[in-house]
């Protein structure tokens, strides 16, 4: 048997090196555009923080290591046609389209992912309005931000903050847009953006409810970003919104979506039981049965392995949801979301109510290191739909038993009935969500009497 996947980055690589622990005799191919596997897209940020020395540094897996497992890794090959009837994949090496080669497959799984969005408002083709993604965009953006002074960050979810944040010693004046009125609008409830928001840095001007309708430049180059109401100057314009799903090649061979993405099924695989598809790729569902296009490394991940265990064991572990959990640090502010808010909870057809609590740290230490969490229940079932906290120090597993709690749907006495640890040397952060769904239970018993 063999299984060849379309695409290295995390999940592509995910799903190859798990087929490779379940069936080992399973031959694996993977085929990868650029010149490394599994980078890291936000290594940009990871250069100006100090963690990297170099870009080349940012790839959390290697074409090595997984030829070491006994898989096949063809790096600088880009697919150029599938064939589902014939069960084949057409190649070529970069610059050599000329030569092209194929491969059969008994399963393919497409992992291509996705390329940020390409605006077509600079029809004066300026330089200087760049997107960042691949190992080569994040090369050209970084000699790019470094000779820049005043620079405007198109989007203010997590891209555009985290970078944002990562420029803090870089002594640049940003200025970030959005067409929205508050940023990380699909992660955080507007109590905890406000509180984020006395964090924001002097260096970091906010222009929210803002569209960008185009630019202008001189001798070639973009000298101004133009807003609805105003024109922001800059010499540097990046774009840090959503992707797109890079599902060209499946135009006449897989059924797409509206938006592009690949239709799954429960087990992912497309309108050809023979192919999957994971990662970027396809649309997941957020709540019960409301699908969402969600570009999370952790969702790439979850959805690789799903894909290649269904392959190795006959369909036999649906994907049912993805609670779109993350952890970043912006401002010096440690964020944690998982599943929807409160405000966002109604487009998904949940009726929210939300419970709010700031804590200090519970350890004997008594360094009272501050942290504010939200849950999120529904008010007719009572069960967990959300979280989030913001933290002045590191708090990772929280936000993962949160999610956990999502999957589980868990209720507040389900919560409150739980075997969590207790140790009086350490801070025992089970007790935030105890405490809040202790009050949860208290609102939802006056609500029955």
């Amino acid at each position: 048997m063999k299984t060849i996947i379309v695409g290295g980055s995390h999940g592509g690589v995910a799903a190859a090196k798990t087929l490779k622990v379940l069936a080992p005799d399973m031959e694996v191919l993977l085929i990868e555009k650029s010149r490394m596997i599994s980078y890291v897209s936000s290594s940009i940020n990871l250069y100006f923080e100090k963690y990297l020395s170099d870009l080349s540094q940012g790839h959390l897996n290697d074409p090595e290591t997984l030829e070491d497992m006994g898989i096949r890794v063809l790096t600088e090959h880009c697919a150029s046609k599938i064939d589902c009837e014939k069960q084949q994949v057409f190649y070529y090496k970069v610059h050599q389209k000329e030569n092209i080669l194929v491969e059969s497959y008994d399963y393919l799984i497409l992992a291509m992912g996705s390329s940020p969005f390409n605006t077509d408002m600079n029809d004066q083709e300026l330089e200087n309005i760049l997107t960042y993604k691949s190992f080569e965009e994040s090369r050209i953006a970084l000699q790019k931000i470094q000779e820049a002074q005043k620079i405007t960050i198109v989007g203010a979810g997590y891209i555009g903050l985290e970078l944002s944040s990562a420029l803090k010693s870089e002594k640049k004046d940003l200025q970030v847009v959005d067409m929205l009125d508050a940023p990380l609008f699909r992660y955080l409830d507007s109590e905890l953006t406000k509180h984020l928001l006395d964090h924001q840095p002097p260096y970091v001007h906010l222009y929210l409810n803002s569209t960008v309708t185009g630019f202008s430049g001189n001798d070639g180059k973009v000298t101004k970003t133009i807003l609805m109401d105003r024109e922001l100057e800059n010499d540097l314009v990046i774009f840090a919104i959503n992707g797109r799903p890079n599902s060209e090649l499946l135009q006449d061979e897989i059924k797409l979506n509206y938006d592009g993405t690949v239709a799954v099924n429960a087990f992912l695989q497309t309108s050809d039981p023979k192919v999957y598809a994971i990662g970027d790729m396809i649309s997941t569902a957020i709540g019960d049965d409301n699908y969402t296009y969600i570009t999370l490394v952790s969702n790439a991940l979850m959805t690789g392995r799903i894909a290649a265990e269904n392959i190795c064991f006959d369909n036999r572990i649906p994907f049912e949801q993805a609670n779109q959990t993350t952890i970043s640090k912006i401002w010096g502010i440690y964020i944690g979301t998982s599943g929807l808010t409160e405000e966002l909870a109604p487009f998904y057809n949940y009726d929210p109510v939300g419970f709010t609590r700031k804590f200090y740290d519970h350890a004997f230490e008594k360094d009272y290191k501050e942290i504010e969490v939200k849950l999120v229940f529904d008010r007719t079932s009572t069960r967990l739909i959300g979280g989030q906290f913001l933290a002045s120090f590191q708090n990772f597993d929280l936000i993962n038993l949160i999610s956990l709690m999502i999957s589980q749907k868990m209720t507040p006495t389900d919560i409150l009935t739980s075997d969590f640890f207790y140790n009086a040397h350490v801070s025992s952060y089970e007790n935030y969500i105890a405490d809040i769904a202790t009050n949860a239970l208290q609102y939802f018993f006056k609500e029955k009497v």
